[in-house]
């Protein structure tokens, strides 16, 4: 279903799109997820553009180290060799910025003791998410997440008072220049949202 949507809902074209899959590990005794990777191929991704990860990239666990949990499978957008490492081996799990993270499956198959031991959960299921302003980032073209439409008012707003040099100096994805701009806009959507309330009350 993810797949489905992002091509035909969205139209991305599949020849960007790459994924990863838990490539396993013998210390907590599991598997290299070979049904992701089947199921992978059976919906139309190429081989060639699926990528085993470790626990690092492909385990997800919740904060803290205890609880549900489990292997998952990304799908990653592939924005071009401008934004890459230029190494001929790059590819999703590389630190560069070439392969934008869009979507996350999670199979909740295991919950974390304490003890940091792994057990079977008795009801498994599939935890997913959807990056809402990497995916815009990725229709619009833009450079980043804080480069969409979204963004923008708030960019030109802060730009005008603290000048273009400033922004230079700030901007990027960890800058305190969109750092400022995503907490303006979420500021005034919890206006908005309160706004909303009272007309309704």
């Amino acid at each position: 279903m993810a797949l489905e949507f992002l091509l035909e809902h969205l139209g991305l074209d599949v020849s960007t799109l790459w994924v990863t899959v838990f490539a396993g590990d013998p210390e907590l005794c599991i598997l290299p997820d070979e049904a992701a990777i089947e199921e992978w191929v059976r919906v139309g991704m190429p081989r060639e553009r699926i990528v085993p990860l470790g626990v690092e990239d492909n385990l997800w666990e919740m904060g803290g180290g205890v609880g549900p949990c489990g292997p998952c499978s990304e799908i990653f957008v592939d924005r071009g060799p401008a934004f890459g490492c230029g190494s001929p081996t790059c590819r999703p799990g590389c630190s560069c910025d070439r392969y934008l993270e869009i979507w996350n499956l999670v199979f909740m198959e295991f919950e974390r003791l304490t003890n940091g031991a792994l057990v079977s959960l008795p009801r498994r299921n599939v935890d997913t998410g959807m990056g809402l302003e990497r995916v815009a980032s990725v229709l619009q073209g833009a450079e980043s997440s804080f480069s969409i439409d979204l963004f923008l008012s708030a960019s030109e707003r802060l730009t005008a008072l603290q000048g273009e040099e400033s922004r230079r100096w700030n901007d990027g994805r960890d800058g305190l220049f969109s750092i400022t701009c995503e907490r303006f806009c979420w500021q005034v959507s919890q206006v908005l949202s309160l706004d909303a309330m009272g007309a309704a009350l």
